[in-house]
């Protein structure tokens, strides 16, 4: 790995040390109660270690060498729900990845969601109905991310299993994105026309 990234086995394995470090440092910081000037950034740092770490893994040379998810996601766990917000796009984009801690990130997701459900359910809602596309959209070089799609859908239904109110949220907020869909795939020529 070390040869494929260009770097002596020594530095990989000082960006490693450094690497974790940093990211245990960054968590230590979002873990301390209260609300500090510094959570988003941090927040994003851990996000972008761990991002890294995952496209070091397929070979990127930008990427950093953290190691893996296992490691970030039980940090992740006990870092406060709302300091996990400003990266809730990004962890939704993770579902479906493959990886052996996508039940993890599902747990890590549900906790936010559980605290946040404005936040959350809307971006698991739209990841899963990435498929919803009119017929002239579905071409042969976009095919959605079937995974993607069964990694959002299983994430909502951890989130409403044995909650009710849960269920009757993702079902609201379902119903909401099958309207604005229907709307979008209305034909506005007549309305034009009518206009014009």
């Amino acid at each position: 790995a070390a040869a494929r990234a260009g770097q002596p086995a020594s530095a990989l394995v000082t960006r490693r040390v450094w690497a974790r470090g940093a990211l245990h440092s960054h968590t230590a910081c979002l873990r301390a109660g209260g609300v500090g000037e510094h959570d988003a950034a941090s927040m994003l740092r851990v996000a972008a270690l761990w991002f890294g770490s995952r496209e070091s893994a397929n070979g990127s040379k930008n990427g950093s060498p953290l190691g893996c998810d296992e490691e970030v996601l039980p940090l992740l766990r006990r870092v406060p729900a709302w300091k996990l917000l400003p990266v809730v796009p990004q962890l939704v984009s993770r579902l479906g990845s493959g990886a052996p801690a996508d039940a993890e990130l599902t747990a890590v997701l549900v906790r936010v969601a559980l605290c946040h459900p404005h936040h959350v359910v809307p971006a698991l809602v739209a990841l899963a109905n990435g498929s919803a596309l009119a017929a002239d959209e579905l071409t042969a070089q976009f095919r959605p991310d079937t995974a993607k799609l069964e990694g959002a859908k299983n994430t909502l239904d951890a989130l409403s299993q044995g909650r009710p109110r849960c269920l009757a949220l993702v079902r609201e907020y379902k119903a909401l994105a099958s309207g604005y869909l229907q709307l979008a795939w209305a034909d506005a020529k007549p309305l034009m026309t009518a206009v014009m």
